[in-house]
């Protein structure tokens, strides 16, 4: 699944009650998508952030990822029973693809 990557953030450590956690996510670019749903109007234009679940051990792989880059990915992907339902999981990339870079 190729999507455009602008980051990958994991938080993990020990909550103020004691609970240990680990949470991983893809931060990718997609289209606006304007449109109704039910009582809920969406209007917009170009793009906005959407977040992936990911598993925590593939994280180095996107080490080439630098601030204020997009790089277009083939993302790795598989699906794990959570809370009751699948849910698509980000495991691994298949090959970096550089698009565009800012001077930062």
């Amino acid at each position: 699944m190729k999507q455009q990557v602008i980051g990958v953030k994991r938080v993990h450590g020990k909550s103020k009650v004691g609970n240990q956690f680990d949470m991983c996510s893809l931060l990718c670019v997609v289209p606006v998508e304007p449109g109704t749903h039910g009582e809920v109007q969406i209007e917009g234009h170009g793009s906005e952030v959407a977040e992936m679940v990911m598993d925590a051990k593939a994280v180095p792989q996107f080490a080439f990822l630098k601030p204020g880059q997009v790089c277009e990915v083939d993302l790795v992907t598989d699906q794990r029973f959570f809370r009751g339902k699948f849910e698509t999981v980000v495991v691994g990339v298949a090959k970096p693809q550089p698009v565009a870079a800012s001077g930062r």
